[in-house]
């Protein structure tokens, strides 16, 4: 594999898992931290920030990058290429939203009980599809390894669970706000 697909793995797990990591954490949303507004606007905006270089990797991946349309406005609904962009479309599109609604002062903890669960939805298709993806490839025995799907949303999630840590303090729920990611 070449460095851009590589990264784009990481940068893909980065984007769905930080996002899983947090909810399933209990690290967002915190509504009455004294920093519930960083966390409301910061995590999902480190996600969207992964996501987007993730797509600009993807797009930077191929031989005709303006081909790239051709999946949106001539889509196989059977192609997981398709079904993958249109899951990276939705995680965007529903992190922009949460980002939105937190900018504008939408109480954090309502805005995370209704967007949540179809976020991490999202997070996790997102991260598991190359899976699907690589299975219709024949030409790698690697990926057409049964469950590679489930794998990649568990690193997903793994991934993104450090990333939280380590950019605890800077986010700020630091050592003692971590609930879930530190005891």
């Amino acid at each position: 594999w070449g460095w851009k697909i590589s990264a784009y793995l990481l940068t893909k797990a980065l984007a769905a898992g930080v996002f899983v990591a947090a909810v399933a954490s209990g690290v967002w949303p915190l509504d009455s931290a004294p920093n519930g507004r960083i966390l409301a606007l910061g995590i999902p905006a480190l996600a969207l920030f992964f996501l987007a270089v993730t797509s600009l990797l993807l797009v930077a991946d191929l031989k005709r990058p303006e081909r790239f349309f051709l999946i949106l406005t001539h889509p196989n609904s059977k192609s997981w290429l398709v079904r993958g962009t249109y899951a990276l479309i939705a995680y965007g599109t529903l992190l922009t939203f949460v980002i939105l609604c937190s900018w504008i002062g939408i109480d954090a903890l309502s805005l995370g009980y209704v967007f949540s669960l179809p976020t991490m939805l999202a997070a996790l298709i997102s991260a598991g599809y190359t899976g699907r993806l690589f299975a219709q490839a024949k030409g790698r025995v690697l990926w057409m390894q049964q469950g590679l799907w489930l794998r990649l949303m568990l690193q997903a999630v793994a991934g993104g669970a450090g990333l939280l840590l380590l950019l605890g303090r800077w986010l700020g729920f630091g050592e003692a706000g971590a609930i879930g990611l530190n005891g």
